[in-house]
């Protein structure tokens, strides 16, 4: 999914600005549609079995103190529903600490590169490639 401030705003802007029965906002609406599809197929890889989730990399991308159209945060509030969600992020913190994380989660969602060591023993999705 994409994440920043800029862009999602700038599609909302254009939204706005187009007619309700236009082609562009159909196509406007096309990438929202596939940018949700993105945060939605990160959401399902996590099962039924995993009660503890840690998200690790909080921020819109890595190396910026932004939150503001994180996909982590969308993420997040899905995940929320079903799931105990701990987060961290070096910049940023989070709700533990990695530690933390690392030791009190069933799986762990990876949304920045190199946040989970290379020797930890659980199940990894990796987002970032």
């Amino acid at each position: 999914p994409f994440g920043g401030p800029c862009f999602p705003r700038d599609l909302r802007f254009a939204n706005n600005l187009t007619s309700q029965d236009s082609s562009v906002r159909a196509f406007l609406n096309g990438i929202k549609r596939v940018n949700n599809d993105g945060i939605l197929s990160i959401v399902k890889q996590i099962g039924d079995n995993h009660k503890v989730v840690g998200l690790l990399g909080m921020t819109y991308k890595p190396g910026v103190p932004i939150l503001e159209e994180s996909p982590s945060l969308d993420v997040a509030r899905i995940l929320e529903w079903e799931h105990k969600v701990l987060s961290y992020d070096p910049l940023i913190g989070g709700n533990v600490t990695l530690e933390e994380c690392i030791a009190r989660a069933d799986i762990l969602i990876e949304m920045h590169p190199n946040l989970v060591p290379k020797d930890v023993e659980k199940p990894v999705i990796r987002v970032w490639s």
